[in-house]
């Protein structure tokens, strides 16, 4: 319980220092994130949903709130990690969109921040409506926290070329948390296909949410929920035996329904040493 009250402690003191100029609607949202948390508690091998998942490492362990960057890595530095050189992508540095790095599209392929300043009726429609908090902590935890993460938005009958690419890097070598949240909405008729890279390193991003349609759009540990989706043609996922993990490098969408197919994603990125 102390630590889940460190966390608490936390969010208090982020929520009126660095987040306070967030609009009413996004401080409702993540002050009910937190109060589920708190509980909730972090859940445990004992519980069926965790009985093969032991949360004891980050439970047990002391993380910051991870901080803007010291350096930002060049173009070249990152090549490794990018499988297309065409396309959009959008690069986060220890939980900071780049925008040197990325190559968004006006405010459809953007940072979480920068549509909520600019587009924030679009972003209340959807924000914190698919993710389910009431029995996961994690994702309570990441909607307390909720910030920065990917935007992206295909309007009706469009089509994306190329995939678009989501990359999450990690530079500090001190044990930090960040809680990205990624907003996609795919519109009727259209198609797109998202592609998160995740480089190898002692990062672990964990906290499950479960789709209501059985889609999963993962890449390692992120974790992504769909609905109001009723034709959702998923080319290169699969159905996860349980609800924690699943591994998709990719995944391509299309809606044929009258409706807007919506998918939120929580990821929480916990630094922790090797080994742990």
């Amino acid at each position: 319980m102390a630590h889940v009250e460190q966390l608490v402690g936390s969010y208090r003191a982020w929520a009126s220092n660095g987040a306070a100029q967030a609009p009413a609607w996004l401080k409702d949202l993540r002050e009910g994130g937190i109060a589920r948390f708190h509980d909730l508690g972090f859940p445990n091998m004992k519980q069926e949903a965790w009985r093969f998942t032991n949360v004891a490492p980050i439970a047990e362990g002391s993380f910051a709130l991870a901080r803007p960057p010291a350096r930002i890595p060049k173009l070249e530095e990152i090549q490794p990690f990018l499988l297309l050189e065409a396309g959009y992508r959008l690069v986060f540095v220890d939980g900071f969109f780049q925008p040197a790095l990325s190559t968004p599209f006006f405010d459809d392929v953007q940072s979480l921040a920068h549509v909520v300043a600019h587009r924030p009726d679009l972003v209340r429609e959807h924000l914190g409506k698919y993710a389910a908090t009431q029995d996961r902590p994690f994702s309570a935890l990441n909607t307390a926290f909720v910030h920065e993460g990917a935007f992206v938005h295909v309007p009706a009958r469009a089509t994306v070329e190329y995939p678009v690419q989501l990359l999450f890097l990690v530079t500090s070598g001190k044990p930090v948390v960040m809680h990205p949240r990624n907003l996609v909405l795919v519109d009727r008729e259209a198609r797109v296909s998202i592609v998160r890279p995740t480089p190898r390193s002692t990062t672990l991003c964990t906290g499950p949410t479960r789709s209501r349609r059985s889609l999963w759009v993962m890449a390692r540990v992120s974790t992504t929920t769909a609905s109001n989706g009723r034709a959702l043609v998923p080319t290169t996922s699969r159905r996860p035996s349980h609800t924690r993990d699943a591994t998709v490098p990719s995944t391509s969408i299309s809606s044929r329904s009258a409706e807007r197919w919506r998918v939120t994603t929580s990821v929480r990125c916990w630094r922790v040493r090797a080994g742990r």
